[in-house]
């Protein structure tokens, strides 16, 4: 579209760690040198998305209960029993809006947890872009935190090092 900026990577692992490659840096200098050519007073919508494909290598209940917060009752809907699933919320939080979708599904003959938020604000003030991405970054991440376990906090420290 020829109205809208979106920046996108698969590359970067961090928004704003001290010692990854960060993410942020990457949206001041952009988004800068656009204002720069581009005079914008205003954001209609000013977003972060984060899409994380988790592993489930099992479909039992007591796998994803260890790993995961579920959204649905699986007691009702076995995962055993799970073709294909999805969900979506969309929701208020505080001065932002939340769009979290996520899925069960079959990619490259193995199950996975899907995790897609996508925060966002309408009608930012340009001058105040790298604070709203700032502030959606953690409202995103607490988010994530929330539909996790400890366990699965631990896998992923493993899986880091």
């Amino acid at each position: 579209h020829s109205n809208r900026l979106n920046i996108i990577s698969n590359e970067y692992k961090s928004y704003n760690h001290l010692s990854e490659k960060k993410f942020r840096d990457i949206i001041e200098k952009i988004v800068t040198l656009f204002m720069e050519q581009v005079p914008i007073k205003n954001f209609t919508r000013l977003g972060i998305r984060y899409i994380d494909h988790c592993p489930l290598e099992k479909l039992e209940n007591e796998y994803f209960k260890n790993f995961y917060t579920p959204l649905f009752d699986i007691d009702r809907y076995k995962l055993e029993d799970i073709i294909e699933n999805r969900m979506l919320f969309r929701v208020r939080k505080k001065n932002y809006q939340l769009l979290f979708q996520s899925a069960i599904r079959e990619i490259d003959n193995s199950y996975k947890y899907i995790m897609d938020f996508d925060g966002y604000s309408i009608n930012v003030e340009a001058s105040n872009f790298l604070n709203v991405t700032d502030e959606l970054k953690h409202l995103i991440k607490k988010e994530f935190l929330s539909n996790i376990t400890e366990n699965f906090k631990e896998y992923m420290r493993m899986t880091n090092e």
